[in-house]
């Protein structure tokens, strides 16, 4: 902090200075003297404020799915509630068909976004699904869809060929940006606080390929989740998981 002592005393060696520069240099003085007596306070909470946000800010959450045995489960996803976002726009994603499968199996794409069905087989195909957060249908064609689908409700779809039951297919609509998938089993989050529960979904849980699993977490950083899972159907069954007649 500037005194105003020292500065008179600069004064009294300050010989060309006039009277008149001398009243200037004094109002000067304690016009410093007043805003540094609140500007440090201030600046010192400002930084405190910040240190604090940046620390919580960088807080990270690790979230780990496994099976029943207790081995990591890859393929899974897990999503952090709350997490609004507006719509998605921008080229669509690719869900691709590839002898005979869907590729990728599973797409995880945010709400709102579209995703174009080409089919790179020499055999057409006939996508659609039935399920809640997407009914669609895509009838028989080869080559590339006119248009691609918009996918704007949050949820599980479950994609099917009505030509080749063994082609199952699966998107995720997250409903914001805060979604991974457990490719080695876990996934990281960087989050402001630890939220209250996450959403997990993996192809193979037994509540079916259509729900997502609400799981709740305590104050801690690190969270083992549990999914129960079944043996994949027979590829030729299609239509029974779909729920299909």
């Amino acid at each position: 902090m500037i005194h105003g002592a020292f500065l008179f005393e600069v004064l009294n060696y300050w010989e060309p200075v006039t009277i008149l520069n001398r009243g200037i240099f004094v109002v000067l003085t304690q016009v410093v003297i007043m805003v540094s007596r609140w500007a440090l306070p201030a600046l010192l909470i400002l930084a405190s404020m910040l240190a604090h946000q940046a620390a919580a800010a960088n807080s990270r959450i690790t979230v780990k799915v496994v099976d029943a045995q207790m081995r990591p489960l890859s393929g899974a996803v897990v999503e952090l509630p709350g997490v609004q976002a507006p719509l998605v726009v921008g080229q669509p994603a690719v869900m691709d068909q590839i002898d005979k499968r869907f590729v990728p199996e599973l797409l995880l794409i945010q709400r709102g976004r579209a995703v174009s069905f080409p089919n790179s087989d020499n055999i057409r195909h006939h996508v659609y699904s039935f399920s809640p957060a997407k009914t669609f249908e895509l009838k028989l064609y080869a080559g590339k869809p006119k248009n691609p689908v918009i996918f704007d409700t949050a949820g599980v779809v479950l994609l099917g060929c009505n030509i080749h039951d063994s082609m199952v297919g699966y998107i995720y609509v997250a409903e914001g940006p805060s979604a991974m998938t457990t490719d080695a089993g876990e996934v990281y989050f960087d989050v402001d606080e630890i939220p209250g529960h996450v959403y997990v979904w993996h192809p193979l849980q037994s509540g079916g390929p259509e729900v997502r699993a609400r799981h709740v977490l305590d104050a801690e950083t690190t969270h083992t989740i549990m999914v129960h899972t079944t043996q994949p159907a027979p590829r030729d069954t299609f239509g029974d998981r779909f729920g299909a007649p």
